[in-house]
């Protein structure tokens, strides 16, 4: 077993898409694979945008919400959704219309609404990726992490549940399959979503390996190495 671990930039529209199941599937071609995915570029600014305007009463977080739409629409355009996979997007996205109605009425987004608003971009990027896999000939299966990586959330302090977390994690060793989840999502042990903070999908990835006992655990990146500074602001970097 090993764990891959693709974030925002890398699947960022379809081009990027096709590129990241290539990686996949040359993976699986020796080893049973299992797939940790950020939301699709910018997407989690984009939410956060929204529900900033929206627990203000500003209408334009509609647009927000609309360009969340046209990037997961974009990509699914290119793919022979199932059924499942259908029900899946068309859900999330009323749920997430939902959530933002109910900000912007409000004007209050506290932790627990605030968590599952912004770990939505997971659930829509994790879906069409499984179903990239399975358009393209690999056999693929979506698995929600909300039902793997427990936390505990004490005081407003988020810890996780590591041995809780790796028994659940035991089950999805029965699939053959590649396994293909969200990253930064969970949840606590009552059940209630929520995030593992900016940058959790990485920790997300580190958590499904040690309780998968991967043999190794890849982070791609869309940067050639390891920088001094953002390459994008400083080109000697």
């Amino acid at each position: 077993m090993i764990v891959l671990k693709f974030g925002g930039s890398s699947v960022a529209d379809s081009e990027r898409l096709d590129k990241v199941a290539n990686i996949i599937k040359s993976h699986a071609v020796n080893d049973r694979v299992t797939v940790v995915v950020s939301a699709f570029g910018n997407t989690t600014n984009l939410l956060t945008t929204a529900l900033q305007s929206a627990s203000i009463q500003d209408k334009e977080y509609l647009d927000s919400l609309e360009s969340v739409f046209a990037k997961v629409d974009a990509i699914s355009t290119g793919l022979e959704l199932s059924e499942a996979t259908t029900k899946g997007i068309t859900r999330y996205k009323e749920e997430l219309t939902k959530m933002l109605e109910g900000v912007f009425l409000t004007r209050e987004a506290g932790p627990r609404i605030t968590d599952k608003i912004l770990g939505t971009g997971e659930l829509f990027s994790s879906l069409l990726l499984a179903e990239k896999l399975n358009n393209s000939g690999s056999k693929a299966i979506w698995k929600n992490s909300y039902n793997f990586i427990q936390v505990s959330d004490e005081n407003g302090e988020k810890k996780v549940m590591q041995k809780p977390s790796y028994r659940l994690m035991q089950s999805l060793l029965e699939h053959e399959e590649i396994l293909v989840l969200p990253g930064f999502i969970a949840s606590t042990e009552n059940g209630v979503p929520t995030t593992l903070g900016r940058g959790g999908s990485d920790f997300s990835a580190a958590l499904f390996s040690a309780g998968l006992e991967a043999k190794e655990l890849y982070v791609y990146t869309d940067v050639s190495g390891i920088y001094t500074a953002d390459p994008r602001l400083v080109k000697q970097a």
